[in-house]
């Protein structure tokens, strides 16, 4: 039961347990030379346990031959409601004075005080720490709990420090380090912790921007994952209680046991989404496990680590902590479990990723248990695993959704491509066949129905050498005239329908002679400036643009009152760029009625032919259009 403890409270590496760069200790004393840069305690100190927690200093004192030399380089104590006394001698062999700090690496023991004995027999009291006070209250403004000695020369100190885990279990990695060493060694670790928590920021803030572009449930459930593992290393580490809750001594014992629930729950919902197990055939299990999600909720709320219920006491506090625990690591093996399973039943991508990063989570972990029971070696990065853990987990699940989120978005671009390719597909059919459609239709009106007027005229006008008296007929004569002009009209709209020129000659042709006609029978002088054209545009496009080119100058003519009109084409590699002008009355663009079929149906060409139009127009200045069409 004690080994899961750590197995997931060292989830976020608190102990900054690191190898010892000189070992100057003998016989229970540590020797300070010259070369003295740190020494582990824990082969040089005496331990007592006073289960009546009612010993003083001079109790124990007087019970030398009671204490017990410690054997091993970890410095461990089960659960045992007791006070814990350990004594270790500092003697510096150095002809000058030594300013030495005393580390205890880890940032949650319960009450502790420290007694310095001096060899002259003067004895110093320190003030009780740890947390249950106040942070404002520790003698140095330090995560973990750190003392300074300084030592005269040759001269001897005895350490004696009580500690009251209140039943809980005790680990005590402890460092007496030189102040050179000390501080280098924090600038390293504040600038490896600092490097991680930055890059999980990163990471986070890259994850929110990414889920209010997409809305997805398991990004955000991953963002609140990360968020809830930054606060949990910050917890272990002891920087939670430095610059957060401070003045709130009680949330030390929260902080930790609450942001671990919130990782390993936010961590399953994160994978039942990711995986799609929420909405597939395995529906009943995702039921089951909110459930368990919900007795877990309430554990943590009347017991272990709210305690609504009145049961907290020092007897039964290691066994509610590792109820708590095992429940934890249920969540984290059900976890792995499903990822392992969907991984390797189903092939799923997401599964494998998750597996792998859970797995490596789980070997880390063990390695770093072992290195604190003294099973295996420890350094610097197995002494910090939990804060690389979790910020591995962190990067490593962000950049996986990253990537994730690319192809998604590379898929979206392939599929609005497609339909774009698709739509283009069914736009050219449905031109060609307006253009198929407009051809037959002009050939009809030229062909037979022409024809039939012709004809109908003709015999009209053989009725004169029946009756003379219809050459002086008014009627007679104005029938004829009706005939003359609803033959030319049809000529004219069968022109237009198709220009028979347009398609053997081209745009810029049909365009000069058309202009030409209109002129002759008009005030309006045109001016037709042409740029880049040595090669005929695409018929579809000299079509719509002939069509769009004479709705233009019909509204010119009938309505604009213009005295000018200016045509300029110029033709690029890729663009084709039109640019109608007038001098006419004008209009204002935002007073176009809605039903206004013109402008209706050239902004539909212009669609057609995925191009745009720009028109700028005002009341007495005439009107400028603005045409960009693709090639």
């Amino acid at each position: 039961m004690i080994c899961l403890k750590y197995l997931l409270f060292t989830t976020c590496g608190t102990l900054l347990m690191m190898v010892p760069s000189s070992i100057a200790f003998s016989n229970g004393h540590i020797y300070v030379d010259q070369n003295f840069d740190e020494s582990a305690i824990a082969d040089s100190l005496r331990y007592f346990i006073d289960e009546s927690k009612e010993l003083s200093i001079d109790d124990v004192l007087s019970v030398e031959k009671d204490w017990q030399v410690h054997e091993g380089q970890s410095l461990f104590f089960k659960p045992t409601v007791a006070h814990h006394w350990i004594s270790f001698t500092i003697y510096n062999t150095n002809n000058w004075s030594n300013q030495l700090f005393l580390n205890i690496a880890y940032a949650h023991i319960a009450d502790y005080q420290m007694y310095l004995i001096y060899d002259d027999g003067s004895r110093v009291s320190l003030p009780r720490q740890g947390d249950n006070y106040p942070y404002s209250e520790r003698l140095i403004s330090h995560p973990h709990f750190v003392h300074s000695i300084t030592l005269e020369s040759s001269q001897t100190v005895r350490v004696i420090l009580m500690f009251d885990q209140e039943g809980q279990d005790l680990q005590l990695p402890i460092f007496l380090s030189s102040r050179k060493h000390f501080f280098e060694k924090e600038q390293q670790t504040s600038l490896m912790i600092g490097f991680c928590l930055g890059l999980c920021t990163i990471i986070i803030i890259g994850l929110l921007s990414l889920y209010h572009l997409y809305r997805t449930n398991y990004i955000l459930l991953q963002v609140i994952t990360s968020i809830s593992s930054v606060f949990y290393v910050m917890a272990e580490e002891g920087y939670g209680f430095a610059y957060f809750w401070s003045d709130y001594p009680k949330m030390n014992g929260i902080s930790r046991p609450l942001f671990l629930a919130v990782v390993a729950i936010m961590s399953l919902l994160f994978t039942f989404q990711l995986l799609g197990i929420k909405d597939g055939v395995h529906k009943k299990y995702y039921k089951a496990v909110l459930c368990y999600i919900g007795v877990y909720l309430v554990y943590m709320l009347l017991v272990h680590p709210f305690f609504l219920l009145p049961i907290n006491n020092e007897n039964s506090i290691e066994a509610y902590i590792t109820i708590f625990l095992l429940m934890t690591l249920i969540l984290f093996v059900l976890n792995l479990a499903i990822c392992m399973y969907y991984a390797i039943k189903f092939h799923n991508p997401d599964a494998k990723m998750l597996s792998a990063i859970f797995a490596l989570l789980v070997v880390a972990l063990s390695m770093r248990t072992l290195s604190f029971h003294g099973l295996s070696a420890s350094h610097f990065l197995i002494s910090h695993t939990g804060l690389f853990t979790l910020s591995l987990q962190t990067v490593l699940i962000g950049i996986y959704l990253f990537k994730k989120s690319y192809q998604i978005i590379r898929e979206n671009q392939l599929i609005k491509l497609r339909i774009a390719h698709e739509r283009q597909i069914a736009s050219d059919t449905i031109i060609d066949s307006l253009h198929n459609e407009r051809e037959r239709i002009s050939m009809d009106i030229h062909d037979s129905l022409t024809s039939l007027v012709t004809a109908a005229k003709m015999n009209i006008e053989s009725l004169q050498e029946k009756y003379a008296n219809l050459k002086d007929d008014r009627q007679y004569h104005v029938s004829l005239n009706l005939l003359k002009d609803i033959s030319q009209e049809m000529r004219t709209i069968s022109h237009n329908l198709m220009p028979k020129t347009l398609k053997a000659f081209g745009l810029i042709d049909e365009l000069s002679k058309r202009i030409n006609l209109i002129e002759a029978n008009h005030h309006l002088q045109f001016h037709l400036e042409v740029f880049g054209f040595e090669h005929r545009l695409p018929e579809k496009i000299e079509i719509e643009l002939y069509q769009i080119t004479m709705e233009l100058i019909d509204n010119a003519v009938k309505y604009a009152a213009a005295d000018h009109f200016l045509i300029q084409l110029t033709r690029y590699e890729d663009e084709l760029i039109v640019i109608y002008e007038d001098d006419g009355a004008g209009f204002d663009i935002n007073q176009i009625p809605s039903d206004s079929n013109g402008i209706v149906n050239i902004k539909n060409r212009i669609k057609w032919l995925h191009g745009e139009i720009d028109i700028d127009s005002a009341v007495g200045i005439g009107t400028t259009i603005t045409l960009n069409i693709p090639i």
